[in-house]
């Protein structure tokens, strides 16, 4: 079954959040290897492109390896507020109450949300009861 010509809908999620993590698509396949998922950098690139079809199973190993929810795998390119990566002050308190981070909001960047609400905070300081 393809969907606007395409095996998967996670390749390019996938390639995005791989590249995020600094990962080449080498690194990435010696990483799933290690957890015992037999998959080679052509695999990568062809999930990441599209012509290749991905089992249930190997969506779960490549949420391990990145440590990210499977579903962020399968969600739509501009889902900000489930994307550790691009977490905002206006939607980091909404996306974590509702359990969109996974096991730890702030596993894999966690200066760059402080830095965000520092950020925020300073330069649109809440308005004083008057």
């Amino acid at each position: 079954m393809r969907i606007n010509e395409k095996h998967n809908i996670c390749g390019e999620r996938l390639r995005k959040i791989r590249k995020r993590r600094g990962l080449s698509q080498e690194d990435l396949a010696a990483k799933l290897q290690l957890r015992g998922l037999d998959l080679t950098q052509k695999a990568i690139s062809r999930i990441e492109t599209g012509s290749r079809l991905v089992t249930d199973y190997e969506l779960k190993y490549l949420a391990e390896v990145l440590n990210i929810p499977v579903r962020l795998l399968l969600e739509e390119e501009d889902s900000e507020t489930t994307d550790p990566d691009t977490v905002t002050a206006e939607n980091f308190i909404s996306a974590f109450q509702a359990g969109r981070f996974g096991e730890s909001p702030t596993a894999h960047h966690p200066d760059k949300i402080i830095i965000d609400v520092t950020i925020r905070c300073l330069s649109d300081p809440p308005e004083k009861d008057k």
